[in-house]
């Protein structure tokens, strides 16, 4: 069986680094939005049993009910933080030929086919991360649960999970992509994330919330370039 997996922080803790862009109030707005997308394309790609959303948040189950997940509370699992959060699920879910995948919450470009392209690769393979856009970090990570490997999220993760893999022998890969390459924690990533991809390229929930939040604004000046006639520009204050 397919599982997967969303983080999510409480929403009034999360995203402090956007604290130059965004009020609390904004940061648990986008926050929530963000999560919202990465469950709506983990429910549309079709491919998972069951959807976790693993919080210590108690007020995320409606949440996780609108995208048919099942709301796991730290507490329920003894996780303490977000590996032992990670690590709770896959000692519940047991061994056997079951399959693990963890995503963040914080990625609004990611797609339906950056989660096909996860578990292709996962065919050949224990062990797979789709990295962060600096080849650091691991926004996803995908892994066949009868094989022993414990989460290490955090700085460099990307290089300890496959450290841990290849002594363990365990076949690794690293599978790119765009969507699942840019996750959100600073203003610089935001504005970054619209400069290239532009507004349409979000997911539907973050798309409104940056519209709500006025970092979308249809004007005649842009960040860079000349835009087209009654095309969207992305305003930072």
């Amino acid at each position: 069986m397919k599982y997967a997996v969303v983080p999510v922080k409480s929403l009034n803790l999360g995203k402090q680094r956007l604290s130059p862009l965004l009020s609390c109030k904004q940061r648990a707005g986008l926050s929530l939005a963000m999560a919202s997308d990465v469950l709506l394309v983990l429910r549309d790609s079709g491919r998972f049993d069951q959807i976790f959303v693993c919080t210590g948040d108690p007020s995320l189950g409606a949440l996780a009910q609108r995208y048919s997940a099942e709301l796991v509370l730290d507490k329920d699992i003894g996780a303490t933080d977000l590996n032992t959060a990670i690590d709770g699920i896959g000692k519940r879910l047991g061994g056997g030929e079951h399959i693990l995948l963890t995503a963040h919450s914080d990625l609004p470009l990611l797609q339906t086919d950056d989660i096909h392209q996860v578990l292709a690769q996962l065919e050949n393979c224990d062990v797979v991360i789709a990295p962060d856009r600096h080849n650091s970090g691991s926004n996803i990570l995908a892994r066949q649960l009868q094989q022993p490997l414990t989460a290490m999220f955090g700085e460099n993760s990307l290089q300890h999970h496959q450290q841990q893999a290849l002594r363990a022998g365990l076949r690794f890969a690293r599978c790119q992509t765009d969507g699942a390459q840019w996750d959100i924690d600073k203003p610089d990533d935001l504005h970054a994330a619209l400069a290239r991809f532009g507004h349409n390229a979000f997911g539907p929930n973050t798309r409104e919330f940056l519209h709500h939040a006025n970092l979308i604004h249809y004007t005649d000046t842009s960040l860079g370039a000349e835009p087209q006639a009654g095309a969207a520009t992305h305003v930072f204050a």
